[in-house]
């Protein structure tokens, strides 16, 4: 049986020694700001995207990685006689996903059908929690259809919410009107951000400090869990330029677990830190239905 290689894109918000975990390839999204160009995870970090958009009052542009770019880390292992499964962020925020089905149909007219691309319909550590599942079913040894299909039923069981501090950036990114950011701003509203079908929708507003949007998100993993509809592998407190809250949600969420291990706590990367800005956590895990 052949190999089977992941490979992923940079929003997917782990940490380098999960990447190892997984053998995971990861191609980096861009992120820009005017004409100069940065590499997510390599020359930019989310401090200094929140330092630049201060200073400029103006939201960095990000862009997808390019069919060439895809075409190159693909071959690399077709060459070596591997399968490939590849997950991007949602193909509804960004056209990774489509970029990827261009370079998978052209490198099929030389190296056969060995590639496969999951639209994975989520973002930030809710890929990341879809590429560890992945792992599990290579390692368990099914192939690369069986893998592939077992993924795509996953996809619509990733609970990916986030609530954010400040509605800044949704504003000025064109997801929240200037009445909605008024009121946001001058009533201490904080949005509950859910992907749902791909698409980030506000799933609840909460008043008063970041701590009530942390409090509402662990009510509804408690809800799923007394419901025993949580898979307990994984569970990713992912956030960006929080202060604190990020161990106040993992108290909590531990508490109410058997084994507090399977919690981890991750950093959002530049694109979740472009679009959603500093005071951003969020509770990710799967579904059992």
């Amino acid at each position: 049986m052949r190999k089977i290689k992941i490979i992923t894109d940079s929003t997917s918000d782990l940490n380098e020694e999960h990447y190892k975990m997984l053998d995971a390839e990861i191609l980096s999204l861009g992120v820009n700001f005017g004409e100069i160009h940065y590499v997510d995870r390599v020359d930019i970090t989310t401090e200094e995207i929140y330092k630049k958009v201060k200073e400029t009052n103006k939201l960095p542009k990000t862009n997808a990685v390019n069919v060439g770019e895809m075409l190159v880390s693909f071959e690399k292992y077709l060459k070596n006689n591997e399968d490939i499964i590849f997950v991007p962020i949602s193909s509804k925020m960004s056209s990774n996903y489509n970029n990827a089905l261009f370079a998978k149909e052209e490198l099929e007219k030389e190296y056969g059908d060995h590639i496969r691309v999951l639209d994975s319909g989520s973002l930030s550590s809710g890929i990341g929690l879809q590429l560890f599942a992945i792992k599990k079913d290579i390692d368990d040894g099914k192939t690369l259809d069986e893998v592939y299909e077992l993924a795509v039923e996953r996809t619509k069981r990733v609970n990916a919410e986030f609530v954010v501090d400040t509605m800044e950036y949704l504003y000025k990114g064109g997801r929240c009107n200037g009445l909605s950011y008024f009121f946001g701003k001058n009533f201490h509203l904080h949005p509950v951000i859910l992907v749902q079908n791909g698409n980030m929708v506000v799933h609840k507003i909460t008043r008063g400090n970041l701590n009530m949007g942390v409090d509402f998100q662990v009510e509804e993993f408690k809800k799923c869990l007394d419901e025993d509809n949580v898979i307990l592998d994984h569970i990713f407190v992912t956030h960006s330029g929080v202060e604190g809250q990020d161990k106040y949600m993992l108290d909590k969420v531990t508490s109410l677990l058997k084994d507090p291990s399977i919690v981890e706590i991750t950093r959002a990367g530049s694109i979740v830190a472009s679009h959603c800005g500093p005071g951003t956590i969020g509770l990710l895990y799967i579904k059992k239905r």
